[in-house]
């Protein structure tokens, strides 16, 4: 963790880490994870949570960019969901 590095308040800033099993090996990376298939990139679920197995995934761009702090939510019908979700369901 670099303080100097550009992204540092987005992630080490913000107390985000990596586990210690991936810092230490790519393989173990892969062993939980698998190769990154064609078209997705990794992605953590909780965005305020560190990059490890449970929190991680292959996620498309569109989930990707559901899945941001800069996010608004809006509840329709009962189901909570972001303003961009919520214009797709509309036809928008």
């Amino acid at each position: 963790m670099n303080p100097n590095d550009k992204g540092y308040k987005d992630y080490g800033g913000r107390g985000i880490l990596m586990c210690a099993q991936w810092m230490e090996s790519f393989s173990a990376f892969i062993e939980h994870m698998g190769p990154c298939p064609e078209g997705l990139t990794l992605d953590r679920r909780d965005v305020n949570g560190h990059y490890e197995p449970d929190n991680c995934r292959w996620a498309t761009m569109v989930e990707q960019q559901n899945n941001t702090r800069q996010n608004r939510h809006v509840t329709i019908n009962g189901a909570i969901m972001t303003v961009a979700n919520a214009a797709r369901l509309a036809g928008v």
